[in-house]
């Protein structure tokens, strides 16, 4: 533009100075004035490239405003060529060839310079347009650095070397507790900033295709905001779904660990300074630590009492009894603090229980070689027994009659033995035996139909009178004792889970109210899935009513037997359309959870029906 004022200004510095030049000076002047136009119409293709090139209102260098400033640099221009074109007709003869050339240049390009006036002309709805986007981007900007901010922590927490606490006393350190209060304010923001761009870009896509004139500006600049929209929820959706399995990981971490059992100060064993099992009241014990203790106590206790045999301090252990020969062995502590075992009540619960413990592992110990006294054995009850046969062998940990009760050996109407102290100092020979006339007399209707063999010594059989107390059932007593544990075959096999569906639980029957059942009836017939099914929560009925955004989910069983499986709604958010324009509709995918996974149901039901036995069908 600067060759062409200077041209311009040489050009009226001819016309006013001296007399007019000859007709060769004209051509020259002629020519120069159609490069001047030829200039100009270049430039208002330069204009309007630039225009389409403009996308933003800017003034630091952006192409809007280099268009500004070429437009008024053009304007400028055209008005100082346009009063130079009036001069020049003026000296010439308006039937000159090049007069009339110079005429028409110049009426095209006062054309196209009015073109480009109504195009650049300021349109309303564009400066409405622009002020619009400006607000849906002024609203992206937080929510996205909102979504960094809460990224950022989540990657320090899942990249952490150590498990992170759900609270840190160190505030430079990450926890969940610092991670909810983080997404709760995310969440706030959400609330507030996504419905209302969701609102102002389906009002920009009604404006943009409800006009007649396109507009190149309007066009992309939506694109761009279209595809920054789809990709925000798509990252909103990927942080929701890792903040909600970092919370679930905690939760199932927490709740996994081994049961504890505390010493109450009320009990016996937290009153005095050691507890039942030699602990401080503050520790902690755990059940293998009480179940290891309880097998010892009671596998000393019945091996004891299962030894047969007819040695002194055989004899004396059955006299005491169970509870005797636990406050004979154990410590003192343990003595003041342990309670008594529960103890069988019939013959056969008894020969059950010390089977049990026998074969636990504990190896019993080897009856010592003891002289046999004569004196125990000259009763008049068991005399009977003289004329049996020896039996000889090793100990056999089986039960018999005279070994299976833990119960003291006192009949109903005799004496109680007298319960000796037996210091641990004393050998086996030195222990003082009790006065066989002091003996329970045994009770003969009550014995067992069951014929015992004669007890060994010292690994010797005794022939002749053998002492014995009454069985355990003469002991029975009259209060009922909660039943044991089941060890029948049977019995245990009729606990296993029934193949059929319990009666509580009915033929699931889909609510036209409920979204949950009516997509997981149509997964149904679409796998043409024929075995049983229901529903265990109630499904939505009538005049009931959601959260905003409570999830559609419940708990069902699929298949006789089976256990309850929870399925839930998972809303996908539709593709984008044509062109990146809009967004189609969402869609829901019914997933039910899987040891610990989640999948889609239509795969679980197909593996189901597959391995169904033949001819199994719905009950």
């Amino acid at each position: 533009m600067t060759d062409l004022d200077a041209r311009l200004s040489e050009l009226s510095l001819a016309d006013d100075v001296g007399p007019r030049q000859q007709n060769g000076e004209n051509s020259t002047s002629i020519e120069d004035l159609r490069d001047s136009i030829n200039l100009l119409l270049d430039g208002i293709y330069e204009i309007q490239e630039l225009r389409h090139a403009a996308s933003k209102l800017s003034s630091d260098g952006s192409p809007h405003s280099q268009l500004v400033a070429r437009v008024a640099e053009f304007d400028r221009s055209f008005r100082s060529l346009q009063s130079r074109i009036t001069a020049t007709e003026g000296s010439k003869r308006t039937d000159d060839p090049e007069v009339e050339e110079i005429h028409s240049d110049w009426s095209d390009l006062e054309r196209e310079y009015v073109i480009l006036q109504q195009e650049m002309r300021e349109d309303g709805w564009l400066s409405r347009f622009r002020i619009t986007a400006d607000q849906a981007e002024s609203m992206m900007t937080p929510l996205q650095t909102s979504l960094k901010d809460c990224l950022h922590y989540v990657e320090s927490i899942t990249s952490s070397p150590v498990p992170v606490p759900f609270e840190s006393e160190l505030e430079e350190l990450p926890s969940l507790r610092k991670l909810q209060d983080l997404v709760k304010s995310h969440e706030a923001m959400k609330a507030t900033y996504i419905p209302s761009v969701a609102k102002i870009l389906k009002m920009m896509e009604r404006s943009i295709f409800g006009r007649t004139s396109k507009n190149g500006e309007a066009l992309r600049r939506y694109s761009e905001m279209t595809q920054r929209w789809n990709e925000l929820q798509r990252q909103l959706q990927q942080l929701d779904a890792r903040v909600r399995i970092l919370m679930t990981q905690h939760l199932s971490r927490s709740s996994s660990g081994d049961f504890e059992v505390l010493a109450e100060a009320t009990s016996p064993s937290g009153s005095s300074s050691m507890d039942y099992f030699a602990r401080g009241h503050a520790q902690k014990l755990s059940v293998s630590d009480i179940r290891k203790s309880i097998q010892h106590r009671t596998s000393v206790s019945s091996v004891v009492s299962g030894v047969s045999g007819t040695s002194a301090a055989s004899m004396q252990r059955r006299a005491l009894g169970a509870n005797g020969i636990r406050a004979a062995t154990e410590s003192p502590e343990v003595k003041r603090t342990a309670p008594p075992l529960r103890s069988r009540a019939s013959m056969m619960s008894g020969m059950s229980s010390t089977t049990a413990r026998m074969s636990t592992g504990t190896t019993p110990p080897v009856p010592t070689r003891q002289q046999p006294v004569e004196t125990m054995l000259k009763t008049p009850t068991n005399q009977r027994f003289a004329g049996a046969g020896r039996r000889s062998g090793a100990f056999s940990p089986s039960p018999t009659a005279s070994s299976t009760s833990r119960i003291p050996m006192s009949s109903p109407g005799g004496p109680s033995p007298r319960h000796l102290e037996v210091p641990g100092s004393a050998s086996r020979e030195s222990r003082i035996l009790p006065d066989p006339s002091n003996w329970p007399k045994p009770v003969y209707g009550q014995y067992s139909s069951r014929r015992p063999g004669p007890p060994s010594v010292g690994g010797r059989s005794v022939s002749g009178s053998i002492a014995r107390g009454p069985p355990p059932s003469s002991f029975r007593s009259t209060t009922p004792t909660p039943a044991g544990r089941s060890v029948s075959r049977m019995s245990m096999g009729s606990q296993a889970p029934s193949m059929y569906a319990p009666p509580s639980l009915q033929p699931f029957q889909p609510s036209k109210y409920d979204l949950l059942d009516q997509t997981v009836q149509s997964v149904i017939d679409e796998t043409k899935f024929k075995l049983f099914v229901a529903r265990v929560d109630p499904s939505m009925k009538r005049g009931q009513r959601r959260a905003e955004n409570e999830e559609w989910k419940g708990g069902f069983v699929f298949g006789a037997g089976q256990k309850v499986s929870p399925v839930k709604l998972l809303k996908i958010a539709g593709r984008p359309g044509r062109f990146g324009f809009g967004q189609g509709q969402p869609r829901m995918k019914c997933l039910v959870k899987v040891a610990g996974a989640w999948q889609e149901l239509s795969t679980l039901l197909k593996e189901r029906l597959e391995n169904a036995p033949q001819g199994f069908d719905s009950p």
